[in-house]
């Protein structure tokens, strides 16, 4: 009895040992996994702080931006939608909410619109660096090919040179590629799929106000998500629904706001400059500068 004991002793004494190894050469290559993709935040980081000091130039979007920034800084988000002084003759302002918006947060503590707002777009170029090696993991399952991805958006010339300008662009990248990741996850959610696919329509609407064309993209999710064979049914049909839904929901005060303040059917500001009679513009305008 005491020579067959011996055997299963030694082998329930080396298994233990043999998974806690296994465990600590999991977390090792975790950690500096995460050394990697914190080098290369720092890198990428470091290199928009520089253009963002060393920039010079400002198209007119930016210029209009700046003015924007200073407007809701100085006198809050509403007025800063509702008085766009680049053009005094359109009653709302036809650049979108958010990246100005950021801008402003900035402001109060940088005193420097156009610093400000190439903050903001240095801010999110360096988080799409973190956001693109979790999207490429999540794709591919494979850390090396997520770790190349996010070095190429760290230091490609030209998307730095973008994440440092004044450009809405790098933001709105931002809320897409946002949206894309917590479509991924929410596909291969278990029992908060709800939960998640109603996120994938909030950073829809935050990319809709930083640039309407996104809003395309949302059907594309849909059919996308309509395709994927790997769902069930119920669930490739009520992840759509969910999506749109508080998409919808989020766009329909923001809509009925620019229906009462323009007195036009738009669902953006942006085409408001497209739509609205400059006749019409320039009493719209004075009667709100009188009774803002």
């Amino acid at each position: 009895m005491k020579a067959t004991e011996g055997p299963h002793c030694a082998v329930s004494a080396v298994l233990p040992l043999r998974s806690q190894t296994v465990a600590l050469f999991v977390k090792a290559a975790q950690a500096l996994s995460a050394r990697k993709l914190a080098a290369v935040v720092v890198v990428g980081a470091a290199i928009r702080i520089w253009l963002v000091i060393s920039a010079q130039g400002l198209n007119s979007d930016g210029y209009q931006f700046a003015l924007i920034t200073r407007q809701m800084a100085d006198h809050g988000v509403l007025e800063g939608l509702r008085g766009d002084y680049f053009w005094p003759y359109l009653p709302v302002n036809t650049r979108l909410v958010v990246y100005p918006f950021l801008g402003s947060l900035v402001y109060r503590v940088v005193g420097d619109a156009v610093i400000s707002l190439r903050l903001v777009s240095a801010f999110f170029g360096t988080a799409l660096i973190v956001l693109t090696f979790a999207v490429a993991k999540e794709a591919f399952g494979n850390e090396r090919v997520a770790l190349i991805s996010a070095l190429l958006v760290g230091v490609e010339p030209e998307f730095a040179r973008a994440s440092a300008s004044v450009y809405r662009e790098t933001t709105a990248a931002f809320m897409v590629l946002l949206a894309f990741y917590l479509l991924l996850r929410t596909v291969r959610q278990k029992r908060l799929w709800p939960a998640g696919a109603a996120s994938v329509g909030v950073a829809f609407f935050a990319g809709w106000l930083t640039r309407p064309e996104l809003a395309l993209l949302v059907g594309t999710f849909c059919i996308g998500t309509l395709l994927f064979s790997e769902l069930s049914r119920s669930k490739r049909i009520m992840i759509p629904i969910i999506m749109c839904f508080s998409f919808a929901v989020l766009e329909l005060p923001y809509f009925l706001w620019l229906r009462e303040t323009t007195e036009l059917t738009t669902f953006s500001q942006w085409q408001v400059q497209f739509e609205y009679p400059q006749e019409h513009a320039v009493e719209r305008f004075l009667q709100l500068r009188k009774d803002p």
